[in-house]
This record gives structure tokens, C-alpha cells and sequence, in this order.
């Protein structure tokens, strides 16, 4: 009953707007801004992620443990991270509490429906707010909100498996968010300008 766009209207590529040919220095550019859009929601979570696992070392070690009794000393691969229940419980519940958008892309009816008791006619656009959602204690699934992809996962996993996470001088990491184009930490575990919050100790 719900597509994803603006009802019938015609959208064009955001390089098709462009009355000039592009160099290549031009398309690089742009290339460049696509992957780090693409690429930016997932660093953010995996920041939250590691902060909270560096704050409650119980944690890392149960998630650790997950790990390493699916997998042994082998590098995780993508078709093993649905047997580690655990992992996608912390995964999902770290962006159920920091979800990279507030909003998802936008929806629109394709008939006349009722959701959640609320009658939506047809051709409606609807924005969904997906941390209302998230953050709802009456939904104890949110991987149905389209979040939480398994390169997300296998990153994590990896990391974990290569590397325990340490408070620096066993402070605590602020978990505060701030907004930008997403919700990002307002004290990232890195920055360009301050040390490190956590550190990354290899696991022998």
C-alpha cells in the first residue's frame, strides 16, 4: 500500500541539473561526496557502538564471547553473523537509542488505508519518524524501520574480534547526540583537534 517517493512526480539527477559538461576532476568530486554520504551513517553508529561497548566492558565481553563461539579464531564472514544473537541485539538496540535519521524517506499511499487506527487516503505523503518509533517501548523489533545492514554488523564483529575497547584513563565517553545532516556524537570518539576517547587494544 506505501511506495517510497513523492506520488507521481518526475525527479531528475542532481548532475543532470547541471547546464555544462563536468570535468573530471568534477565527477571525482561528486563521487567522492556519494560515498561519504553513503559511508557517513554507518561510521556514526559504529562510533555510538564502540563508545558503549568501551563504557560496559561486561558487554564486550559477552559480545566477544558470541563471537568467538560461532566463529572460533576465523574472521567472521556476512553468512555468520545471523548466528550471533547476541551481537544483533546490541547492534540493534545501539541504533534503536542512536539512530543515524530521524526521518525516513518519504511514503505514499497507493489506496485508501487505515495505519495504526488512522485513516490515510490515497496518494498521501507520509514522513515517518523513525526515532519515535525506535524509542517506542511498544516496539521491540525495529529492524522492520530498515535499518541496522548487515556491512554494519560485519564491521562491528570484526572490530570486536581484532581489538578490545578501552575507556582512556577509564572515562567514561559521552553518549550525548548533536545535529547535523544526521545525529552524530557531540563528542566523537575522534576528532581532528582532541585525542582519542577509547583505545583499541589487540586482542592476542
Amino acid at each position: 500500500m506505501l511506495r517510497e517517493g513523492n506520488g507521481g512526480c518526475d525527479y531528475v539527477a542532481y548532475v543532470d541539473t547541471f547546464d555544462m559538461e563536468l570535468s573530471n576532476a568534477e565527477v571525482a568530486g561528486l563521487c567522492s561526496e556519494f560515498v561519504q554520504a553513503g559511508s557517513h551513517t554507518t561510521s556514526v553508529t559504529l562510533q555510538f557502538l564502540l563508545a558503549n561497548l568501551a563504557n560496559c566492558p561486561q558487554l564486550q565481553e559477552k559480545v566477544h564471547v558470541n563471537i568467538v563461539g560461532v566463529v572460533g579464531e576465523s574472521a567472521a564472514e556476512v553468512e555468520d553473523v545471523e548466528k550471533m544473537e547476541y551481537v544483533e541485539a546490541v547492534v540493534m538496540e545501539t541504533l534503536r537509542w542512536h539512530i543515524p535519521g530521524y526521518f525516513a524517506l518519504a511514503y505514499t499511499a497507493m489506496q485508501d488505508c487505515t495505519l495504526g487506527g488512522w485513516h490515510v487516503p490515497a496518494d498521501a505523503i507520509m514522513n515517518l519518524y523513525t526515532e519515535g518509533m525506535t524509542k517506542d517501548p511498544r516496539q521491540e523489533d525495529v529492524s522492520r524501520f530498515g535499518i541496522g545492514h548487515d556491512h554494519l554488523r560485519i564491521i562491528a564483529i570484526r572490530l570486536v574480534q581484532a581489538f578490545q575497547w578501552q575507556c582512556i584513563d577509564d572515562k567514561p565517553i559521552e553518549l550525548s547526540e548533536m545535529d547535523e545532516f544526521v545525529e552524530v556524537m557531540a563528542s566523537p570518539v575522534r576528532s581532528l583537534r582532541k585525542p582519542f576517547k577509547v583505545m583499541a587494544i589487540p586482542r592476542l
